[in-house]
C-alpha cells in the first residue's frame, strides 16, 4: 500500500510514495547518518561531515520539496500524485496558469528598473577628498616663499595671516581637488561598467530575476577571476587567441547552493556549491597554480566508466524531469560533480592538508577549497578581505533570521491549488453539459438499433410509439450548466491572487480594469499603489545583492588594478528603486508646473525656461521632439516669416554674458612659487 508523507506546512496535501520509494529513502537516511566515506586526509573528512549535515538540515526542513513544487507550478504540471488522482477520476488535467503569469509579470517589472537603459548605480566621490601629499608640501612652498618675499620687502607678515593664507591655499586647493575626483568618479562608473559587461554580469542578473519570484530565494555568484579565450586580429588579418583572467558573474541555481543549518545570512554562513565538470574540464586543471595533479588524474580514472555524482540527492531526478533534461541515470555520461567550499576552518586542517605559509592549528581560516568524490582537488585561503563567502541573495518576501523567504509561487500556492481545482471543474461541467443526455428502454428498441447519436438519424422500434399508453422508447434531457457560477468564483480567485502577489494584472498590460481603473488618472493612481509593493522588492535587491556585488568588485579592483582609475575613498550608491521613484515623481512634478504656470499671468514670468521644462517632459515621456531654446534656429521658422533667432523687432538676440569659470588663479595640478610681488586668491 501507499504510504503518506507529509509536504511542507500551509499546503494542505500530501506526498503518497510506493513501499519501494519508502525503502529506498529509509536506505538512504541511514546511510546518510552512519556513512564514514574513506577519504585521503581530515580536511576532506572535515568539509564532508559539515556537507553532509547541511543536506540533511535543507532536506528535513522540506525546502527540497517546496523547490519541486514551485518549479511545478511555473510550468503548469501536477505531481505524480495529484496526476494519478485526477486520471483515477477520468476528469480534465487542465492547469491554471497564474503562478507563471504572475512570476512573469514581476521578472518583466523588475527587468525595467535594473536592465533599462540608464545605470542602476553610481560611483560617489567623497565630499571631503584627500589632498595628495605633493600638493600639501606645494601650498606650504607657496606660502613659506610668499612670507620671505614679504620679510625681504620690510613687512613681515604675522602667524595669523600665514595660517589664513595656508586655509586660503587649501581651501582652493579642495575646490580642484574635488572636480578631480568628479571626473575620475566618472570614468571608473565607466571601467567598472566595461568590467561588469564583459563578465557577464547582466546576463547574470537577467537570470537572478527570474529565479526570484519563483524560488524561496535567488542567488548570484561573483566576481570570480578565471581565465578568458579573447580573439583578436593581428595586423596581418589573422585571428589570435589568447588568454586573459577576467572577473565573471554567474546565476547559481537554488537547488545547488546550501548553506550551515540554521544560517540567518549568506554573509556569515559557511557555502557549499555543487559545480559539474566535463573530464575536459577537470583535465585543463592539471598544471594550475594549486590544484593537485595526482587527485585528479585518479578522478577522471574513475569517471571514464560513468560520472561521478553527489549521492544522497533525492529530488535530482525529479529536478531532471522539470528542466526538461531527460532521464539520463549518472552512468550515461561522464560528468563529475565538484563541491566547492567557502567558509571557515581551523588551522590544523590545513596544516594536514599542507597549505603552505604560517598556520595557528586554533586559528579558524577562511579558505575555499574543491572537493571530488573524497578528495579535495584544492584548497586555498579565500581573497576576499570582508571574509564573506562571493554568493549575494535576496527574496521576494524576506523573511528575518533564515536565508530563505518567499516567493510569488510559494504566496498563491494556495489559490493556485484552488484555482486548479476550479478551472478542472468548470471544464468537466461544460463537457457534461454541452449538449443533452440520452436515456431509452432497450426493451423497446430494435436489437440491430445502433445507439450513437448522429443528425438525422433513424429511429428502429419493436413496439408502436404512437400509442399514447406506451412509454417513450428514448428521451431527452439538458445537464445543468454551472459554468457562470464556477467562472465568478475562479475570478474572485483569481483577484485575490493579484492582491497576494502584489502584481495586479494590469501591471502586466490587462486593461479591464474595473471600478477606479477605468479612467487614466484612476490606473495611474492604481498603478502607483501597485507600484509600493514591488518597491520593496527592488530595496531588496538594492541592499542585499547589488551594493554588496558592486562594493566587492570594488574591493577586488583596488587590490588589483595599478592604473589608479580608483582613488579609495569613493562610495558605491545604487540607484535602483530610487531612481525609478524619483523620476516618476519629477515627471508628474513637473506637468504639474506646466499647468500652473499656462496662464497670462506666470506665463512671461517663467519665459525662456519653459522650453526647458517641456524638453525634458518630453524626454520622460518617450517622445522624439526637439524644442528649440530661445533664439536657437527654428526648422520651420516663426509664424509671419522673419529670420529665426531674432526678435520681433528685427534685432538680433542678445548673447548673455559668460562667467568666468576659470576658478581660483591657483589649480591643485600646478602651484607655481610666487614672485615679485604678493599672490592674492
Amino acid at each position: 500500500m501507499a504510504t503518506a508523507i507529509p509536504t511542507p506546512s500551509g499546503r494542505g496535501t500530501l506526498r503518497v510514495v510506493s513501499p519501494k520509494e519508502l525503502q529506498d529513502a529509509e536506505k538512504l537516511a541511514k546511510a546518510v547518518t552512519e556513512a564514514k566515506p574513506e577519504v585521503y586526509d581530515d580536511l576532506a573528512n572535515h568539509i564532508r561531515k559539515k556537507f553532509e549535515a547541511a543536506k540533511r538540515h535543507r532536506t528535513s526542513s522540506l525546502v527540497d520539496d517546496q523547490m519541486i513544487s514551485y518549479m511545478r507550478a511555473y510550468n503548469g504540471e501536477y505531481s505524480p500524485t495529484k496526476q494519478a488522482e485526477i486520471n483515477k477520476f477520468g476528469g480534465s488535467s487542465v492547469f491554471a496558469r497564474i503562478t507563471a503569469a504572475k512570476c512573469r509579470g514581476a521578472t518583466a517589472l523588475l527587468r525595467d528598473i535594473y536592465l533599462s537603459a540608464d545605470r542602476a548605480w553610481s560611483i560617489e566621490p567623497s565630499p571631503d577628498p584627500r589632498l595628495p601629499g605633493s600638493v600639501t608640501r606645494d601650498i606650504t612652498s607657496v606660502v613659506g616663499g610668499e612670507a620671505m618675499y614679504m620679510i625681504m620687502n620690510g613687512a613681515p607678515p604675522e602667524k595669523s595671516q600665514i595660517e589664513e593664507r595656508k586655509v586660503a591655499l587649501t581651501k582652493a586647493a579642495k575646490v580642484a581637488e574635488k572636480k578631480k575626483a568628479i571626473e575620475q568618479a566618472h570614468m571608473a562608473e565607466m571601467k567598472m561598467d566595461d568590467i561588469l559587461l564583459e563578465g557577464g554580469f547582466w546576463e547574470a542578473l537577467s537570470s537572478f530575476l527570474t529565479d526570484l519570484p519563483i524560488y524561496h530565494s535567488a542567488f548570484i555568484k561573483g566576481p570570480t577571476i578565471r581565465n578568458a579565450e579573447l580573439l583578436r586580429w593581428d595586423e596581418n588579418g589573422e585571428a589570435v587567441m589568447t588568454l586573459r583572467p577576467r572577473f565573471f558573474w554567474d546565476r547559481v541555481s537554488p537547488f545547488d547552493l546550501w548553506f550551515s543549518p540554521g544560517a540567518a545570512s549568506i554573509a556569515n554562513s559557511n557555502t557549499f556549491e555543487r559545480q559539474r565538470f566535463s573530464l575536459s574540464d577537470l583535465y585543463n586543471l592539471i598544471g594550475l597554480p594549486g590544484y593537485r595533479e595526482k587527485e585528479i588524474r585518479e578522478i577522471i580514472q574513475l569517471a571514464e566508466n560513468g560520472g561521478l555524482r553527489e549521492w544522497g540527492l533525492i529530488f535530482e531526478q525529479e529536478r531532471r524531469d522539470m528542466e526538461n533534461r531527460g532521464t539520463t541515470s549518472a552512468n550515461d555520461d561522464q560528468m563529475v560533480d565538484c563541491i566547492e567550499f567557502q567558509g571557515h576552518v581551523l588551522g590544523k586542517y590545513l596544516k594536514d592538508f599542507g597549505l603552505k605559509g604560517p598556520i595557528d592549528e586554533d586559528k579558524p581560516y577562511f579558505i575555499t577549497c574543491w572537493t571530488i568524490n573524497k578528495v579535495v582537488i584544492k584548497a586555498m585561503m579565500n581573497p576576499n578581505i570582508r571574509k564573506r563567502p562571493n554568493y549575494y541573495s535576496t527574496s521576494f518576501d524576506k523573511q528575518p533570521g533564515t536565508v530563505y523567504g518567499s516567493g510569488v509561487a510559494e504566496l498563491i500556492a494556495d489559490l493556485q491549488d484552488v484555482m486548479n481545482a476550479t478551472l478542472r471543474s468548470l471544464v468537466n461541467n461544460m463537457s457534461i453539459a454541452s449538449g443533452p443526455q440520452v436515456f431509452f428502454n432497450e426493451e423497446l428498441l430494435n436489437p440491430n438499433q445502433d445507439d450513437t447519436l448522429y443528425p438525422w438519424k433513424r429511429w428502429k422500434y419493436t413496439t408502436d410509439p404512437s400509442n399514447p399508453s406506451a412509454s417513450a422508447p428514448v428521451g431527452f434531457f439538458q445537464p445543468q450548466s454551472n459554468a457562470t457560477e464556477l467562472l465568478g468564483v475562479y475570478g474572485q480567485f483569481n483577484t485575490i491572487a493579484d492582491e497576494v502577489s502584489a502584481i495586479p494584472r494590469y501591471m502586466t498590460g490587462d486593461q479591464n480594469v474595473g471600478g477606479a481603473g477605468r479612467t487614466a488618472s484612476g490606473l495611474a493612481m492604481l498603478m502607483s499603489n501597485a507600484n509600493k509593493a514591488l518597491q520593496n522588492v527592488a530595496e531588496n535587491i538594492d541592499d542585499d545583492v547589488f551594493e554588496p556585488v558592486l562594493q566587492s568588485l570594488y574591493d577586488l579592483v583596488m587590490l588589483t588594478d595599478d592604473t589608479g582609475f580608483l582613488r579609495g575613498d569613493e562610495s558605491i550608491k545604487v540607484n535602483g528603486v530610487r531612481n525609478v521613484v524619483k523620476q516618476e515623481q519629477d515627471r508628474v512634478r513637473q506637468l504639474e508646473f506646466l499647468q500652473l504656470t499656462a496662464n497670462e499671468i506666470d506665463g512671461p514670468i517663467v519665459g525662456a525656461q519653459r522650453a526647458s521644462v517641456l524638453q525634458q517632459v518630453a524626454d520622460r515621456i518617450g517622445i522624439d521632439l526637439d524644442i528649440p531654446e530661445p533664439g536657437e534656429q527654428n526648422p520651420q521658422g516663426p509664424p509671419g516669416g522673419g529670420g529665426a533667432g531674432f526678435n520681433p523687432a528685427g534685432t538680433a538676440t542678445p548673447t548673455p554674458e559668460v562667467a568666468d569659470s576659470n576658478g581660483p588663479r591657483l589649480q591643485t595640478a600646478s602651484l607655481n612659487t610666487v614672485s615679485g610681488r604678493q599672490n592674492t586668491s
